[in-house]
């Protein structure tokens, strides 16, 4: 059988200090209905994969160089270079916030680890202060989809599987790739 990885850009969060060695960060994870990238996600199929959120790592690739992150880890080099920086946590709160576009939103907190990786956490902050915003990236593997008739693929079924945070100079897009599970 084969499944679909797909990735989704998120540009709503919010960074709220907890302490010294992590900080909370309350994100828009995905929206009810269609998206701007040619799929759908019903309210239900959001909420049956809620359990999958839980324990997903926040990962990314940074640039010492370029003091910014990279993309979505695509060869073997750079999944070696893909670092677990933070968690959604058992305790995220997942819920559903209805935002100023009119688009409902599942919502959750995320934990970031500012002690062990602090320049994920100084460039997430640094981009906020200037009101930037360091793109996140859900990524989520299609069990289920369906090509609607205008050619939207509406995602039945569906398990985060991680979130990805991305560089300024990293273009938002869809991005999709099969592979083959029992």
């Amino acid at each position: 059988m084969t499944k679909e990885v797909m990735n989704f850009e998120i540009s709503n969060y919010n960074i709220q200090e907890a302490n010294s060695t992590y900080a909370v960060v309350r994100a828009d994870i995905v929206n009810v209905g269609k998206n701007y990238n040619q799929t759908n996600f019903s309210k239900k199929a959001i909420e049956e994969a809620i359990p999958s959120i839980l324990n997903t790592p926040l990962i990314g690739i940074y640039n010492g160089i370029t003091r910014d992150f990279k993309s979505h880890a695509h060869s073997e080099a750079e999944q070696r270079q893909t670092y677990a920086v933070g968690v959604i946590p058992e305790s995220a709160n997942p819920h559903f916030e209805i935002r100023d576009n009119g688009l409902e939103y599942l919502v959750v907190d995320m934990v970031v680890w500012k002690n062990y990786f602090p320049q994920f956490f100084d460039r997430m902050a640094e981009n906020e202060e200037d009101g930037k915003k360091t793109t996140i990236s859900m990524e989520v593997m299609a069990n289920e989809t369906q090509k609607m008739e205008d050619g939207t693929i509406d995602v039945k079924k569906f398990e985060f599987i991680g979130i990805c945070l991305l560089g300024e100079d990293v273009k938002p897009r869809n991005s999709r790739r099969w592979i083959k599970s029992d």
